[in-house]
């Protein structure tokens, strides 16, 4: 674990100070980490992994998110691994590139060990309340941290390490079997390609944008989508790490982030971009559900115009909301939810074409704190605003709803 020198970075990298090494003991035939402080001869001055690889050497573009990287100092995607560990990932993956073995299980492999690049060693964040080190991209931001854990990839104990990666990924598998009990087939397509109906037995998954779907008309009996929460998470920024080290393993087109559904004031898009972008995509759902089909969709935010451009894309898209219900949703012990006022719950909307839509909207649960009040008054006001194509309205109606629940304390804004 290392401690990061301020004073150091006015211009340059980030320097640190190695201050507690974690090692591994066995307790019987238990493997068990431990913390003490930095000794003679241990490995500690270890240089970043901008000179590993091409790929690590790129400079990190600016953004919404990626600039707090900036701030703190990182100039090139290998400012935030160590070497040692940027090599163990690039040695695996070319590993995994000469084996014998189906492109699908050296995928899969791949994948295990490019998820290692969430947790670089100078941006993964040490909670001293759990006493782990956390993702550097937990909570949906790039961490913002002065004291960092170096995770190896290679330890048998400890958070995030490649041989627990696998073993879950072995895991997910015999769950799989044992549910379906043979696995089912797999058949790739393009947003773009021929509609394609699925059979029974398989699984058709199309990459690209949802506002062309490979589905054939009125066909679909559930949609279940879950769309951006307006700006809350820059989703294109934050995989960009995951693209990198994706591109080290097999040769991938640029990402295009032109089109992501979210406001971004770097690349130019606002409100009224997203609301478009989710209407189109809400209304390709629409062409391909049956007659008695469903779209559910859950959705949380604490400012109204949020609620208001998700009212325009239902009203757009030809949607009405039948049916809601709060649930919990979020670890309210998280580093960025304690102590705070945050969102906690979802709103999960059950919507249908607005004309098979009831006129009365079902509340599933009864809600009793006043988070759940107030988001069952903004969903109320946003199916009433959906209805009638009046997200203008949605304001004075989430006020009057407010009230009805028997509150008048105001979570959204």
């Amino acid at each position: 674990m290392t401690e990061f020198e301020i004073a150091q970075v006015l211009g340059d990298v980030p320097r640190w100070k190695a201050v507690l090494v974690q090692h591994v003991v066995m307790d019987g035939a238990q493997a068990r980490a431990r913390l003490r402080a930095v000794m003679p001869g241990d490995p500690v001055d270890e240089p970043d992994a901008s000179v590993a690889h091409a790929a690590l050497a790129a400079t990190i573009k600016d953004g919404i998110e990626t600039k707090r990287l900036g701030r703190l100092g990182f100039v090139r995607w290998g400012d935030l691994y160590s070497r040692r560990q940027a090599e163990i990932m690039l040695d695996a993956l070319a590993i995994i590139r000469g084996l014998p073995h189906p492109k699908a299980v050296k995928d899969r492999l791949a994948f295990a060990v490019i998820g290692c690049a969430e947790m670089p060693a100078f941006l993964s964040r040490w909670d001293r309340t759990v006493l782990k080190p956390f993702e550097a991209l937990a909570n949906h931001r790039y961490a913002n941290t002065t004291f960092a854990v170096e995770m190896n990839p290679l330890a048998p104990a400890g958070r995030g390490t490649l041989a627990k990666r696998l073993a879950s990924a072995q895991k997910s598998l015999d769950w799989l079997s044992n549910q379906c009990g043979s696995l089912p087939k797999v058949k790739r397509v393009l947003a773009t390609d021929t509609r394609v109906l699925p059979k029974a037995g398989r699984v058709v998954i199309a990459t690209g944008s949802s506002k062309a779907q490979p589905i054939p008309n009125d066909t679909v009996q559930l949609v279940l989508t879950d769309p951006p929460y307006l700006g809350d998470v820059q989703y294109g920024e934050l995989a960009r790490v995951f693209h990198l080290w994706l591109s080290v393993y097999t040769p991938i087109a640029p990402a295009d982030e032109s089109a992501e559904a979210v406001p971004n004031s770097t690349r130019g898009t606002d409100v009224d971009f997203y609301q478009e972008a989710i209407a189109s995509c809400l209304a390709e759902s629409q062409r391909t559900l049956a007659s008695r089909g469903r779209m559910v969709l859950t959705f949380h935010n604490t400012k109204l115009v949020a609620w208001q451009a998700l009212a325009g894309a239902l009203h757009d898209s030809g949607f009405d909301v039948c049916a809601m219900a709060v649930v919990y949703a979020e670890n309210g012990t998280d580093l960025c939810k304690r102590n705070v006022n945050s969102m906690l719950h979802d709103l999960v909307l059950e919507c249908c074409a607005r004309r098979r839509c009831p006129a009365d909207v079902q509340i599933a649960l009864t809600p009793k704190s006043v988070a759940e009040k107030n988001l069952v008054a903004v969903g109320l006001a946003l199916a009433e605003a959906a209805r009638s194509g009046n997200a203008g309205e949605l304001p004075a109606l989430y006020g009057s709803q407010l009230k009805r629940l028997g509150t008048t304390k105001r979570t959204i804004r």
